[in-house]
């Protein structure tokens, strides 16, 4: 039975700590949800006779309305016109996983109109099917992590792990910053870039072992606790994600005047080109590291972010 009254659902964007682009060809990654990033939508039967969606002021292309059929033919549900309307808090275009976020949003607010129960992993699977519609075959990190809402390490055709955190020695928390480079890229075209230095048939292989190598490095570093190894893990990442030509001048010179201020690590965070860099702040100095950030940014491009563990644990 269908419901008739609104369904209010939301679901979150996401970080990839390391492994973006390497996840696709068969290495693992480790992603975080971002829960102070909110996609909100509120989902009802339409009295017209198509659907229409609506998120603030973004405008919906009709390839992005296409998502709704396709999310009723995943769950196996009759078509029947529905309204959607939310807004988002998800940067569009960012890396911070605006596509996965509407396709996992849209997936728990019919099965919520029709009264259907679907698992964390079949809602991940399903809101990949539904990404392909964004960017081609999807390696399903992605919806993954925002299906779950917990920091996984993730491997294709694996069920994703859920990490337990430890928060650094003598603090409560790890302490994370997203900075806006303004510049977005498209996704696929960003895939095409790197996809040589992944499939080299002389280096790929140790390519992608390295990269493995990294996700785990960084499942260990965040379950015990510590910085120094994070940091280095992802800084070895942005130097090869930077290899891959996937690190624009102006991400480089945003690269260089963080690492120069004293902060531990920093990279690009999703496709590349454009996008968002993911910061690394050192627990004792958050407060002073962030605000630096804001001053040399601007604080409407700098966004705290934090893992609590008393929240995944």
């Amino acid at each position: 039975m269908v419901s008739s009254l609104p369904i209010e659902v939301s679901s979150c964007g996401k970080a990839i700590i390391v492994g973006e682009h390497a996840v696709v060809y068969g290495s693992s990654a480790v992603a975080m949800p971002l829960p102070s990033m909110q996609m909100h939508i509120r989902l009802s039967p339409s009295k017209g006779n198509k659907n229409t969606l609506k998120l603030g002021n973004n405008k919906i292309s009709d390839h992005v309305l296409g998502i709704i059929d396709d999310a009723f033919q995943a769950l196996g549900m009759d078509k029947f016109p529905v309204d959607v309307e939310g807004s988002s808090q998800v940067l569009i275009g960012s890396g911070l996983g605006s596509s996965a976020a509407l396709s996992i949003v849209i997936l728990k607010a019919l099965a919520s109109l029709a009264g259907k129960q679907i698992s964390e992993h079949t809602l991940a699977q399903l809101g990949r099917s539904l990404e392909a519609r964004f960017h081609g075959k999807s390696s399903g990190l992605d919806t993954a992590v925002v299906a779950y809402e917990s920091i996984i390490q993730f491997k294709i055709g694996t069920e994703p792990k859920r990490l337990k955190v430890l928060a650094p020695k003598g603090h409560t928390q790890w302490n994370f910053a997203l900075i806006d480079s303004r510049t977005r890229s498209s996704t696929l075209a960003m895939i095409n870039q790197a996809s040589p230095y992944f499939l080299d048939p002389h280096k790929g292989n140790k390519r992608l072992e390295e990269f493995d190598g990294l996700a785990a490095t960084t499942a260990s570093a965040l379950e015990h606790g510590k910085v120094d190894l994070l940091a280095g893990a992802m800084n070895r990442a942005s130097i090869m994600l930077g290899e891959a030509g996937l690190t624009s001048h102006l991400l480089s010179e945003m690269l260089d005047a963080i690492k120069s201020s004293g902060i531990p690590a920093a990279k690009l965070t999703g496709a590349g080109g454009g996008g968002c860099i993911l910061a690394l702040l050192e627990p004792s100095l958050a407060g002073t590291q962030l605000a630096h950030l804001g001053k040399i940014f601007g604080k409407d491009r700098v966004y705290a972010v934090n893992i609590d563990p008393s929240s995944y644990n």
